[in-house]
């Protein structure tokens, strides 16, 4: 119920376009910029043209005057074009370096002024919904059956998170569920909430969008080719077969060529030489990879025909674990990400000290993985040939089993003697035995003897191709695995694996091309002849410090971490193993002829446009001409590391925030143009208090409310706002914020009080002779029943004459049609482009 409402029906005949008595563009631009908050323009145009003092007058409450209705838009245009160019930037993926210095010339001030703008366009989104939260409010006001109190400050709180769950919404919920269109106030609390989601995230999601992030950024890729299927480079079973390339292998010689089994025996005893059992596991660089709780690694300096430096990693344990880059994958990338890196520097004219690092990722491949577990340490005689090997029993724990072997000697030597060992079928998923036998004791009576099990799979893994900055050249590494590898101290496998490829099994034709006769030319050798593994031991030290007596020996070797002898064999072995099966079939990569420094690169052809495929993502390689089924394929993908623009989930995520304001943003601008009705009044809060205060008291439905407001089901009383008399006029110009009330008129008596007498007809003139036709058809009173403000409130004449198909009833998109046979009568209502002061 309404306290007291009286209005005049005017047809549509009667209503004149204000575009009609002015030039189009003569309130656009007023209406634009008061919109677009920049209404101090209109106040200092006004006050240069010496009207800044005037008295306010009249203005239209409703226009239904497009280019006005388009104006009152503008404040979507900045917002819309300023998330359009932050998707677009973000779509591109922009690359930016290590550092973020143009512009402002320092990467923090640039980066506290992409904040301060990501705040901004949060505010220019809120004022945008906030656009359209007020206009919807006002249809309700003006067209339909009211809204709950306390909703009447919606358009300023939905930006407060607290809002939705106050009072002012709690006590709306009851007035949502009354009047005759229900569903459209529970449409625009739906919308609210819509509203609120979106201003609560707009900012992060600007922030997300704007602010580059130091990542990886996408480079380019292609697609490469092993010329040979997954049974020649990552076999089950290994033997070793010469065939023309590995002839080169045979000997002593396997140690001068990068594609034989022991081609990295100078790389590991460099390496070795620098540690002993004392300090091997602290020579780690602090950015080594974490695996299995130890960083440690150490850089594999290849002979030809390899050209690239690998990496191999491990972790420092008595149960080590052990992994290295398969090289023919190395290779290729190494070739790959050279011609890439050259081409991108060209492209895009990059600054090459303004990368943080570039890196090449592989599709899954397998890697060999190795793990090494060692026996105590027991003291023999030349007699007892009963040597203890770890296993693995039935819970998938390491035991240790006795095992009679015959590769203990029982000549008496100064010096160390290792050997592998063929263990048997019992040893279930382990990959062979080894045994290291230390110098006799001075007695020369027995000697120490530890016996060591490898375990070796190929296990599903991505390789990286990294180059820093502060390194040259670049470092085949950062394994990353398909599957976590197992933790320290637990075996790699027991029997057949769930993933990756079964334990890899070796013949002794391998694991004597892997331990070759040390070259007497090259470093490591000794006069005793060690092999390349025994020469690795001896340049470790390993031996040195133990005691001449059996006794002490056992002791020193088991003496702890700070002295952790155990630890270093099981990492000697495990990096020779793992290097060795990482250049299993490499040989296939190359075109041999003449001598391994000239070899080049099989199966490299090179697609038309080869560099911008490389770039852009495209296949660069042609494949090999053979059958498909022979070949691996595998991908690559190129990254660099900086600051940079590229979408992400999070970034994905604050796109859809971006999209969906514009959405309402669009559709709101076509809504509003389309339909031709809108109004500017009441968006803010003093023109709402300006509303209140010319407004009559509601002192029956809103008693006791001029302190503050104690219980919710006050915000749920409707109010609507309808035309009225000022005290001592005939016209209905005046503008009031009603509130329902009991006690006063129901709609319907309303209705029967203005249904009294025809009106007279009016020609169709401006604004001006609108209004006075209005008041022209008011000649008598009556006295109304309801508590007014206005005692001298006229009656009006009957509209009965009027056909109200001609009354033309706004909708709203998102609310609906306003349309309803038991809607307010249109009596009652806010007239179009009608002057109200």
């Amino acid at each position: 119920m309404v306290n007291h409402v009286h209005a005049l029906l005017i047809p549509a005949s009667l209503i004149q376009s204000d575009m009609q008595s002015s030039p189009i563009f003569a309130s656009f631009w007023p209406q634009f910029l008061r919109n677009v908050g920049l209404g101090v323009v209109n106040g200092l145009s006004a006050w240069l043209r010496g009207r800044g003092h005037r008295r306010e007058q009249k203005k239209i409450a409703i226009s239904t005057s497009r280019w006005t209705a388009l104006s009152r838009c503008g404040v979507h245009i900045f917002p819309t074009l300023v998330s359009a160019i932050i998707i677009a930037v973000n779509f591109r993926q922009v690359y930016i370096g290590i550092d973020f210095r143009k512009g402002a010339g320092s990467e923090t001030v640039n980066i506290a002024l992409l904040q301060t703008a990501a705040k901004l366009q949060e505010l220019l989104i809120i004022a945008s919904l906030a656009t359209v939260i007020f206009q919807l409010l006002r249809d309700e006001l003006i067209y339909g059956d009211g809204i709950p109190l306390g909703l009447l400050g919606a358009g300023f709180d939905f930006a407060k998170l607290s809002f939705f769950w106050s009072s002012e919404i709690f006590g709306s919920l009851k007035g949502l569920f009354r009047g005759s269109r229900k569903y459209r106030k529970v449409q625009l609390l739906l919308f609210l909430i819509l509203a609120g989601a979106l201003a609560l995230l707009a900012g992060p999601s600007c922030a997300v969008l704007l602010v580059p992030q130091t990542q990886d950024w996408p480079a380019g890729g292609t697609v490469f080719f092993l010329n040979g299927t997954k049974d020649d480079f990552w076999p089950v079973s290994l033997d070793y077969r010469p065939s023309p390339a590995t002839s080169l292998c045979s000997s002593s010689n396997g140690t001068k060529y990068a594609i034989c089994p022991s081609g990295g025996f100078y790389s590991l005893w460099s390496h070795y030489a620098k540690v002993d059992h004392s300090n091997y596991k602290n020579l780690v660089p602090s950015y080594a990879k974490d695996l299995s709780g130890n960083r440690y690694y150490w850089t594999s300096e290849n002979l030809p025909p390899l050209t690239t430096r690998t990496i191999s990693l491990g972790s420092a344990d008595g149960n080590a674990f052990f992994v290295q880059p398969h090289l023919s994958v190395a290779v290729l990338l190494d070739q790959l990400m050279h011609d890439w890196w050259t081409t991108l520097l060209l492209k895009y004219k990059l600054n090459e000290r303004n990368v943080d690092d570039r890196r090449a990722a592989s599709s899954k491949v397998y890697s060999p993985f190795v793990n090494v577990q060692c026996a105590p340490a027991t003291m023999l005689s030349s007699s007892n040939r009963t040597v203890q090997f770890p296993t693995i029993n039935s819970i998938n724990q390491y035991v240790h089993q006795d095992l009679e072997s015959s590769n203990l000697t029982d000549q008496p030597a100064d010096h160390l003697k290792f050997s592998w060992v063929l263990l048997p079928g019992t040893f279930e998923s382990v990959s062979t035995g080894a045994v290291l036998q230390l110098p006799w004791d001075s007695k020369q009576e027995a000697r120490l003897v530890v016996g060591c099990s490898v375990q070796a799979q190929w296990v599903p893994a991505q390789i990286e191709t990294d180059a820093y900055n502060f390194w040259q050249g670049w470092y085949p590494k950062n394994i990353t695995f398909v599957e976590a590898y197992p933790s320290k101290g637990s075996p790699l496998f027991n029997g057949t694996p769930s993933s990756g490829r079964s334990s890899i099994v070796v013949e002794k034709s391998w694991l004597d091309a892997l331990s070759p006769p040390t070259p007497t030319e090259g470093p490591g050798y000794f006069d005793w002849g060690p092999s390349t593994i025994e020469s690795v031991l001896s340049t470790t030290g390993l031996v040195n410090g133990l005691a001449s007596n059996s006794s002490s020996s056992v002791d020193l070797w088991e003496s702890g971490d700070d002295n952790d002898r155990a630890g270093l064999l099981a990492s000697v072995i495990g990096s020779v193993f793992a290097d060795g099966l990482s250049r299993v079939n490499i040989e296939k990569m190359y075109n041999i002829h003449g001598n391994p420094s000239e070899w080049t690169l099989a199966d490299y052809g090179k697609e038309d446009g080869y560099n911008d495929r490389l770039i852009h993502g495209g296949h660069a390689l042609r494949s090999p001409d053979i059958a498909q089924q022979d070949l691996s394929k595998l991908n690559v993908e190129f990254a660099i590391g900086g600051l940079s623009y590229r979408l992400t989930l999070v970034q994905k995520l604050a796109l859809v925030v971006l999209f969906l304001h514009m959405t309402i943003a669009v559709l709101h601008t076509f809504w509003i143009v389309a339909r031709g009705k809108s109004s500017a009044c009441w968006d803010s809060i003093t023109e709402i208090l300006l509303l209140a205060q010319n407004s009559q008291p509601a002192f029956r439905a809103l008693g006791n409310t001029a302190a503050g407001v104690k219980h919710s089901s006050t915000f749920g009383k409707i109010v609507t706002i309808k035309p009225t008399r000022k005290p001592g006029s005939s016209e209905l110009d005046h503008l009031e914020l009603l509130c329902e009330d009991e006690e006063g008129l129901t709609e319907n008596e309303l209705s029967s009080i203005v249904r009294q007498s025809h009106p007279q007809s009016q020609p169709t003139g401006s604004v001006e002779s609108t209004n006075q036709a209005l008041s022209s058809v008011l000649n008598y009173s009556i006295q109304p029943t309801c508590h007014c403000r206005h005692s001298d409130i006229q009656t009006m004449h009957s509209l009965d004459d009027f056909p109200l198909e001609q009354i033309s009833m706004p909708s709203t998109p998102l609310l609906g049609s306003s349309t309803n046979a038991a809607q307010t009568p249109s009596a009652l209502q806010i007239q179009e482009n009608y002057t109200y002061g």
